[in-house]
């Protein structure tokens, strides 16, 4: 007569479908640990869940009235379907996640689904994993976890993600141990090489001002073009692949909205990239390109360690999307110092020949010689 279902599509939930008229007590344990997150009663035809979005170990322990226990399940999603589904539409966030979601399906030998917004980059990569448009269930989803930076925090994501790097943020909430993993993706129609002389990949722009390069001073762009002269001097055409329109001079313009194939492309055969804070970054380190990153925006720990030659300047006020509750709303963001002579000053005080020095130093580059970094 007794009859119950457990699911976790919207954390750990229990309904008892048939029964006595008394009140069932049901306990929902995390057996990593042992503690009890959430004990309650509830008699036939209702139900009752976790306020936990995320992945725990759960045990769910169901006595009746007499406290006879009827039911002692440990969380088992071996051949049930799983959704994962990706809240961002970032290409950062979405190349930093994607990889931890291969991982849950291989450590809990489940039918994995995962929506996101870039589907057809991943496909072919991840064969074991399907991949739905976002808003789409699988039939009879047993688990649903959802990956994303949400407000508030608290039952949501098991920490702060302003504290941790951001890939950790999946493999967080996915209830896995963090190591940094590239994702797979491949490029389309690659045919070689689309040029016959070495060139450098750049990106100026990203969705936010902080995420700027603002040397020498606020919105001015021209400590990119000393850098952008002396990659010249030094025998180097610059590409500059942004979305945005660049104002650079002497530069190949690949500005525009172009498909990510293209994108993959032209960083794949570039020597490097040099970019900031941005999606294109990620992009480029998936590609196993060297990365020069330009930001006083985010702590070190923030973005990815391998292959990120990281151009900060610690000396100065810096990491503040770590520190401070970020407004997207607000393009000028800058919580510690905006409208002041020190707005943004975590990256204007990041000099040229600053940049110059360390790619020397990471021997992408032979030397800087006697080019003049001080003209402007």
């Amino acid at each position: 007569m007794f009859n119950f279902n457990i699911n976790f599509t919207n954390g750990a939930i229990v309904k008892i479908i048939d029964g006595y008229d008394k009140p069932y007590k049901v306990t929902f344990i995390d057996n990593d640990n042992n503690n009890i997150i959430y004990n309650t009663e509830i008699k036939k035809g209702e139900w009752s869940k976790t306020n936990d979005l995320f992945y725990r170990n759960w045990k769910i322990i169901i006595k009746d009235d007499k406290d006879t226990t009827l039911v002692d399940y440990d969380i088992n999603l071996n051949n049930k379907n799983v959704l994962i589904s990706f809240q961002s539409r970032s290409l950062g966030d979405t190349l930093a996640w994607i990889p931890y979601v291969d991982e849950f399906r291989k450590k809990h030998n489940c039918n994995l689904f995962c929506s996101t917004f870039l589907n057809s980059m991943f496909k072919d990569e991840y064969p074991d994993v399907t991949f739905i448009e976002p808003g789409k269930l699988p039939n009879d989803v047993f688990a649903i976890y959802k990956i994303g930076w949400f407000t508030p925090i608290l039952y949501n994501n098991p920490q702060d993600y302003k504290k941790i790097p951001l890939q950790q943020t999946s493999s967080d909430i996915l209830g896995l141990k963090f190591k940094e993993i590239k994702p797979k993706i491949r490029i389309l129609n690659d045919n070689g090489k689309p040029t016959n002389y070495k060139y450098v990949c750049i990106a100026e722009h990203s969705t936010a001002n902080a995420k700027h390069w603002h040397y020498p001073y606020v919105n001015d762009n021209r400590g990119w073009q000393i850098l952008v002269d002396w990659l010249n001097y030094k025998g180097y055409k610059v590409m500059v692949i942004s979305k945005q329109h660049t104002n650079l001079k002497n530069v190949i313009d690949r500005t525009g909205s172009y498909p990510l194939s293209c994108r993959m492309l032209e960083m794949k055969y570039s020597e490097f990239f040099i970019g900031i804070g941005s999606g294109l970054s990620w992009l480029a380190w998936t590609l196993n390109k060297k990365v020069v990153m330009i930001s006083g925006f985010s702590y070190p720990y923030c973005e990815f360690k391998s292959n990120n030659i990281r151009i900060i300047n610690e000396n100065v006020c810096h990491g503040c999307f770590n520190d401070y509750k970020f407004d997207r709303g607000d393009w000028d963001w800058c919580p510690v110092y905006k409208n002041t002579k020190n707005q943004f000053e975590c990256t204007r005080n990041i000099t040229p020949k600053m940049i110059a020095s360390e790619l020397v130093k990471k021997s992408l580059i032979d030397n800087i010689g006697d080019f003049n970094f001080d003209i402007f």
